[in-house]
């Protein structure tokens, strides 16, 4: 992360917004893994109202570096301090579709991470009564497996199903709690990926070496 050279006020306002945001709702369904998803207008909706309130606006733009296209998210104070992180979309040539797939993929994850949410349900305490109370599942299971209907082809993906589809394998490979289970994630989406588009299938790609990287060091 690349930073201003003071960062004392930006870090208190943001530590003030951070008290005062919700994880936003997973508004999306995702057809092909029966999964639930937050939509970057979604988390836009949450997420800029308390930046604002706080004195924080962000800006995200694309930006080349060398052949690759990169993400650049930046968070800037009113007193002008600012810190800004980087995330790849694509390798160049590529074409508009898959830079535009990856970007939006891009611009909702680097934003969630920078402000600190996640895209999950509603916070549940008001609901607890009202729940099932079978117990949960063991966290440390892996992935579960896509329907077969999806599995047993390897037909490419359109644009907005190869979308649907990477975030429905990024949300899946973030469950994986061991190295082992990441094998067995590859396994399960073996031909998933190869029905995604290549800035997709790149970021998926990159994605799973992170986690793999950060479990084994673990």
């Amino acid at each position: 992360m690349r930073t201003s050279e003071a960062t004392n006020e930006l870090a208190q306002a943001l530590a003030a917004a951070q008290g005062e945001l919700r994880n936003p709702t997973k508004n999306a369904e995702n057809p092909h893994f029966k999964s639930d998803y937050t939509t970057l207008d979604e988390g836009l909706n949450v997420i800029r109202p308390v930046l604002s309130k706080h004195g924080i606006s962000f800006c995200q733009a694309p930006e080349m570096e060398g052949e690759f296209m990169v993400l650049v998210t930046r968070l800037t104070h009113k007193s002008g301090q600012w810190q800004e992180g980087v995330w790849p979309l694509v390798k160049f040539p590529a074409r508009q579709q898959e830079i535009a797939s990856a970007n939006t993929y891009a611009r909702r994850n680097a934003l969630f991470s920078m402000v600190g949410v996640a895209g999950s349900t509603d916070d549940d305490d008001g609901n607890e009564a009202s729940k099932d109370k079978t117990p949960a599942p063991d966290t440390r299971k892996g992935p579960p497996a896509p329907p077969p209907s999806v599995k047993d082809t390897v037909r490419p993906y359109d644009v907005q199903d190869s979308i649907r589809a990477r975030d429905a394998m990024l949300d899946a490979l973030t469950a994986c709690s061991e190295p082992a289970f990441v094998r067995e994630w590859e396994e399960q989406y073996r031909d998933e990926l190869r029905r995604l588009l290549p800035a997709d299938r790149q970021l998926v790609l990159s994605a799973r070496e992170d986690a793999l990287n950060k479990l084994k060091a673990a």
